[in-house]
């Protein structure tokens, strides 16, 4: 079982401790791990039968789902032509790795194409599914250039093709040139985004957030001490530290003859980095020291090797095998291997879309993650909250829904407008429903006297909270401007309802953010910036540039350097609200106009 820790008494159970009293299933204290590992697939373990005639049947339908572009429904139909052909047809596995594609699952695309592979080394089309899967992150690139260079190779001579072969081979020879130009693109963006952490890396240290944070800390007095963002990102970093230096003791050695490799690492990185995530992402920043993108893969495995936890799939596969695990397996074991196995989509969804900017991948991680969650939460309801460990508790669904909803909004700053009109609807729905989950839990302050529980409060109620308010104002924001867009340019009423409906809802986010978190401000600048653009009375936006005025100076107590965005950037825009506010207050002191008037920005200053 999970061993129980003293808290509070407020805070949710899941907040103390933050991970498994066992570092590895089987193990109470840390232990180096050497784990020797071969690259092979394994077929995902499903209840099977052999009946031919109703495979063909549902194969059929799902032939007809798929070219009718409902492709859940296609998805779901090859599951059971799957089941009921005994698991051994590679073509169904390949079709179904089309069909997660389509749905933006490329875990699961990948690990059917791979499955369809495995089945039938010699399968063309698998290969160009398992590459598809694979495209837009520097991270599997290379494989996928690998998986189209392999389904040419396998192809016959043109002279003796056939016409459907000649077809295929220049369709994967297409794709092969474009993913092979896209690999370069990554990789001058992956050097762009590393550029730009340099130029982090070259401040002052004694500068840096979590630096100044340790400082902060010991002056904080008074009831009201909890809320200052140097709790939350000095324990972020402290996490972040602990997972690198674990990373720093892990070695690899390869046998290429044999396929095989030896890693040699102590566990518990993957529980500290995920941590570190969980509590607050911007304490990555510095991720690109010692270059441990490719290192973290290595520890990922081991870890996962040792837990018996899934490398390979989505939430399809370790639901389905987590399902049989658990009515043969002690539940430690089963959580165990799903702790780390969800813990290592976190971070690696973080990692794809920090610093390989595939958010397409991120998301698919996010998601994935949670759709374990919830089941695993739903199975074992009745268990007590320490049995199941601290992953996997409300207060965690939450944060994770956060991550998938920043994704969610970059993906339609990607592509604004109509056509995306889904990814709003993800973001409202999900803001929504974290509201609505959220508030009904006491969230104005933790014990006065558990400064343990302060960065874990902050990290695990009020964060999410301003993060949905944002989430929310983010739709709002981006319905309105289609709105105008289709009104010609007009701002009708409903046009401005939404845009003030934004307004609020960035300067409720403001309030759960610190007042000496830069996130605080931001979200005061959004709500004022989206003001101006329809109209609003001087008096609200005085009130809320007072507000950013009096939050800076607290604000570079923790975050004189940005995280979020260059310092030009972020003292420009407040250099903004510091002469919007000096001109208001002397309109005002000059009778040029009242509190009540409405203020709108200009044709010009749009």
């Amino acid at each position: 079982m999970i061993k129980k820790s003293s808290h509070c008494g407020r805070c949710p159970t899941p907040w103390l401790p933050l991970g498994p009293a066992r570092t590895t299933k089987g193990q109470s204290t840390p232990q180096t791990l050497q784990l020797t590992l071969s690259h092979i697939t394994t077929i995902m373990s499903v209840p099977t039968t052999n009946d031919a005639g109703a495979a063909q049947r549902l194969k059929a339908e799902a032939d007809a789902l798929f070219r009718a572009k409902d492709y859940q429904g296609a998805f779901e139909r090859y599951t059971e032509a799957i089941r009921h052909s005994g698991g051994k047809n590679p073509i169904l596995y390949c079709n179904r790795s089309a069909c997660s594609r389509a749905l933006g699952r490329r875990l699961e695309a990948t690990d059917d194409a791979q499955t369809a592979i495995t089945l039938d080394p010699s399968y063309a089309k698998a290969y160009a599914r398992l590459a598809a899967a694979n495209t837009g992150t520097l991270t599997s690139q290379g494989r996928a250039i690998e998986a189209l260079q392999k389904a040419l190779s396998i192809l016959p001579p043109v002279d003796s093709a056939t016409p459907l072969e000649k077809r295929q081979r220049a369709e994967y020879a297409a794709l092969l040139d474009a993913a092979e130009k896209e690999e370069k693109k990554l990789n001058e963006d992956v050097i762009t985004r590393a550029k730009c952490a340099q130029e982090l890396m070259g401040v002052d240290r004694s500068r840096l957030p979590w630096a100044l944070a340790a400082e902060v800390i010991p002056t904080l007095k008074g009831p009201d001490r909890w809320n200052s963002s140097a709790w939350l990102i000095r324990h972020a970093r402290q996490e972040w530290q602990k997972g690198m230096d674990i990373m720093q003791y892990l070695r690899t050695t390869e046998d290429r003859e044999n396929d095989q490799y030896t890693v040699v690492s102590p566990p518990g990185a993957v529980l500290a980095l995920s941590n570190a995530v969980l509590t607050d992402y911007r304490a990555f920043k510095f991720l690109l020291e010692g270059d441990p993108l490719g290192v973290f893969v290595s520890q990922l495995r081991v870890e996962l090797s040792a837990n018996d936890g899934w490398y390979t799939g989505g939430s399809h596969r370790v639901i389905s095998e987590a399902d049989l695990r658990r009515q043969s397996e002690p539940l430690d074991d089963v959580l165990y291997s799903l702790t780390i196995t969800i813990r290592g989509w976190i971070v690696n969804g973080w990692l794809e879309e920090t610093y390989m900017g595939a958010l397409e991948h991120s998301l698919d991680y996010y998601t994935s993650a949670l759709e374990v969650l919830n089941w695993a939460r739903k199975v074992w309801e009745d268990e007590d909250p320490y049995t199941l460990g601290p992953l996997f508790q409300e207060h965690v669904v939450h944060v994770v829904k956060c991550l998938q909803l920043r994704v969610y909004t970059q993906l339609y700053e990607e592509r604004p407008g109509p056509g995306s009109q889904s990814i709003l609807e993800h973001i409202r729905d999900g803001a929504q429903e974290l509201l609505d989950e959220l508030l009904q839990i006491e969230h104005d302050a933790p014990p006065e006297d558990s400064e343990s529980c302060y960065p874990l409060f902050l990290a695990y109620m009020r964060y999410p909270l301003a993060q949905a308010h944002a989430f929310q104002g983010f739709y709002y924001h981006q319905t309105g401007i289609l709105m105008k867009e289709a009104a010609g340019g007009i701002n009708t009423d409903e046009v401005a309802d939404m845009y003030i409906s934004a307004a609020h809802s960035y300067e409720d986010a403001a309030s759960f953010y610190p007042q000496d978190d830069e996130m605080h401000i931001w979200s005061l600048y959004r709500a004022f910036h989206i003001s101006l653009d329809v109209g609003r009375e001087a008096g609200d936006l005085l009130d809320i540039l007072d507000k950013v005025h009096n939050a800076m100076p607290k604000m570079k107590t923790v975050w004189e350097v940005p995280l979020e965005t260059c310092v030009c950037l972020r003292e420009g825009a407040f250099e903004t609200c510091a002469t919007w506010r000096e001109e208001l207050l002397s309109s005002l002191e000059h009778g040029k106009l009242t509190r009540s008037l409405t203020i709108m920005r200009g044709p010009s200053e749009m």
